[in-house]
């Protein structure tokens, strides 16, 4: 997990019914949340390991 200013970063798997095991052993996803006034404002997915990367360059820059 990472967190920045108003932002929170978590990197991991996602499991459950709606996901195949084929791909639950493969994918990678990550989730940013924006936090208000203590509430999630904001939640975004990412799945593919590339728009993470560009994601994560993103945050990092800004």
């Amino acid at each position: 997990m990472i967190t920045s200013g108003t932002g929170v970063a978590v990197l991991g798997r996602t499991t459950g019914f709606h996901v195949v095991p084929e791909v639950e052993k493969k994918e990678t996803i990550l989730r940013i949340a924006e936090v208000r006034n203590d509430l999630i404002s904001e939640w975004r997915l990412y799945s593919d390991t590339k728009e993470i990367e560009q994601q994560l360059e993103s945050d990092i820059d800004e």
